[in-house]
């Protein structure tokens, strides 16, 4: 258990210490662009007439990249105090061992909606693994991506284009019955880090660090809590399916990597049904 509970809280140290997937984006300064400018930039323009005639978009102002922080490193110790000597007698009785909650790895997808008229709905596939805490407590960690599209309503269902989501979900479930009854239910709450990616319908003239360059595609990090209820119909020694009712808020970072101010993506709640299947151990 105590392996278990040590891989849990490493997992929550990653995911609270660098919510981001890909790194924070530059922090840019002095620029006045925002991501509603960039949209209207890159939305097609379908009069030919004033394709030839008008005049030609200025290019939008994302100000000065500001050069980031050397980082630091973190040294991390095991909860024990450090790895017995070679050859000395182990801290985990056979009983212990034996007796030992059980852990998961398995497949999870479904789908939801987001709140707001900017969605249509997004969709969920990916891996889970999962660490027994105690006979009932468990931890999962959940790697997922998900397609998303926006309304065709709006300007960015207009502008953006291959809009797809990347997520590390951390999240935490308290069986009411004990893990080795045929059926089972619980409560879980999770966290979530992703960052949404996008193409835009035609390429944007920024001006960077005082130059001219054309951007192409963009993607903003963004956060969520949530919490809902699981219901398990069938949990075999080694195999375990289950379905999942979840509704909770997203909340959207300050800008674009590209260094666009963010006013298309306000805070916003969500509900979604998860199913999984996988193999217990």
């Amino acid at each position: 258990m105590r392996n278990a509970l040590g891989l849990t809280l490493l997992a929550l140290a990653l995911a609270i210490s660098g919510c981001a997937l890909i790194g924070e984006s530059p922090a840019h300064v002095g620029g006045d662009a925002t991501l509603g400018d960039a949209a209207r930039a890159a939305r097609p323009d379908t009069s030919s007439k004033r394709r030839r005639r008008g005049p030609a978009r200025p290019p939008l102002d994302v100000g000065y990249t500001v050069p980031s922080a050397t980082g630091t490193s973190v040294e991390v110790t095991s909860l024990d105090g450090g790895s017995s000597p070679s050859g000395g007698s182990s801290s985990v009785r056979p009983s212990d061992a034996d007796d030992g909650p059980p852990g998961f790895i398995g497949a999870v997808g479904g789908g939801g909606s987001i709140g707001g008229t900017e969605y249509d709905g997004f969709g969920e596939f990916g891996l889970d693994l999962g660490f027994g805490v105690t006979d009932r407590w468990r931890a999962d960690l959940l790697g997922t991506v998900s397609p998303i599209q926006f309304s065709d309503m709006t300007i960015a269902g207009q502008s953006f284009r291959n809009e797809i989501d990347l997520n590390l979900d951390l999240t935490a479930r308290f069986n009411l019955t004990e893990s080795y009854t045929f059926m089972g239910a619980y409560p879980l709450a999770g966290v979530r880090c992703g960052t949404l990616f996008w193409d835009y319908a035609q390429p944007i003239t920024v001006i960077e660090d005082g130059t001219p360059r054309v951007v192409n595609n963009d993607h903003i990090n963004h956060f969520s809590v949530y919490g809902g209820f699981g219901f398990s119909p069938m949990r075999l020694r080694h195999l375990q399916i289950g379905t999942q009712l979840l509704g909770g808020s997203r909340f959207y970072s300050w800008t674009s990597h590209q260094g666009f101010s963010n006013t298309l993506f306000p805070p916003a709640g969500f509900v979604q049904v998860r199913f999984e299947a996988g193999y217990s151990f």
